[in-house]
């Protein structure tokens, strides 16, 4: 009965990997002073993507309501593996940095005035984004939580990772992260947000922490990773897609403490991944490695059903169930 368990793990979790590194998704968002807003598009997947599929729409101050003037079609090409910057256009009266204005893959002039036809990338904190497909307004990926006023920016209103005030810095009952901050996706984040926090309840359920890294107010700290996003999918991208023809011993199965791991090769990367598809621990591997150990009980690994993905270094690859107990 275990083998077919494992069998069937095996199989539901390759799917769920596939599933992943396969769309679009928010890699950075800016919110810096005056004019200084920017958003970051990567592409996980192994071939260019045209923007003219894509449109983003921002979700003004909470609202729930859709209104087009928020919503803005893109164009141009974001190449395998890479990143694309959207920044705001500047007028007279507004400065946006020359740091900011040389990463610009291209600009978007919003007029974040009551009346105007574009107020796409005037976000300040308190706003939700959904990253969506053009045909039939698809969402790919969800930042914030649209339907959620997180508070007035201007009072240091936005969101956090405070559970307390749930997960919200309203008026500045806290620190906000999404004010006055650039914020970088997780590295481990392999795709989009694609169901509304909190199924789209009257109760923030957006933990910014989880999936995203916060910088605050900085002239080059904030802008200096923009175009250049760091992302799993670009080291997994054959292991997701195994070819199992690597020799690989591996034991105890199930385990509690430690797998090791014998190979007819040598070792380039290791990747354990959960039912959902989470990713629970990879590793670069270094030199001439051909046999190694994970110490899974200094993983903090819940007990469970897992994939573990083995690459070497000439190319072949393996996939093997494996099941972690306590």
């Amino acid at each position: 009965m275990k083998k077919y368990l494992f069998i069937f793990v095996a199989l539901v979790l390759s799917q769920t990997a596939f599933s992943q590194c396969s769309e679009l998704f928010f890699s950075e968002y800016v919110e810096g002073n005056q004019s200084n807003k920017s958003l970051e598009i990567y592409n996980p997947t192994n071939s260019p993507i045209n923007l003219s599929n894509y449109q983003i729409h921002r979700w003004n101050n909470g609202a729930d309501v859709r209104d087009e003037t928020y919503t803005q079609v893109l164009s141009g090409t974001i190449p395998a593996k890479g990143a694309w910057v959207l920044v705001k256009d500047t007028n007279s009266t507004e400065i946006v940095y020359f740091q900011l204005r040389s990463k610009a893959n291209a600009f978007i002039t919003a007029n974040c005035g009551t009346g105007s036809t574009n107020r796409t990338l005037c976000h300040n904190g308190n706003d939700a984004y959904t990253l969506e497909k053009v045909a039939g307004d698809v969402v790919v990926d969800i930042f914030g939580q649209v339907g959620i006023d997180p508070g007035n920016p201007t009072a240091g209103g936005g969101w956090n990772n405070n559970a307390a005030t749930n997960y919200t810095a309203a008026d500045s009952t806290g620190s906000s992260w999404t004010t006055d901050h650039t914020l970088r996706r997780k590295q481990g984040v392999l795709q989009g947000v694609t169901v509304n926090p909190g199924g789209g309840g009257s109760v923030n359920a957006f933990n910014v922490s989880v999936e995203w890294d916060s910088i605050s107010f900085d002239v080059f700290a904030m802008f200096d990773s923009l175009g250049n996003h760091h992302c799993d999918c670009e080291s997994f991208t054959s292991i997701i897609n195994p070819t199992n023809n690597l020799l690989v011993e591996t034991y105890p199965n199930p385990s509690h403490d430690f797998i090791q791991i014998n190979s007819a090769e040598s070792i380039s990367e290791i990747m354990i991944q959960s039912i959902n598809g989470a990713v629970a621990y990879s590793e670069l591997i270094k030199g001439d490695v051909k046999n190694t150990t994970i110490e899974i009980s200094k993983l903090h690994i819940s007990a469970g059903e897992y994939l573990l993905f083995i690459k070497a270094k000439n190319g072949a690859s393996i996939t093997k169930a494996i099941a972690i107990s306590k």
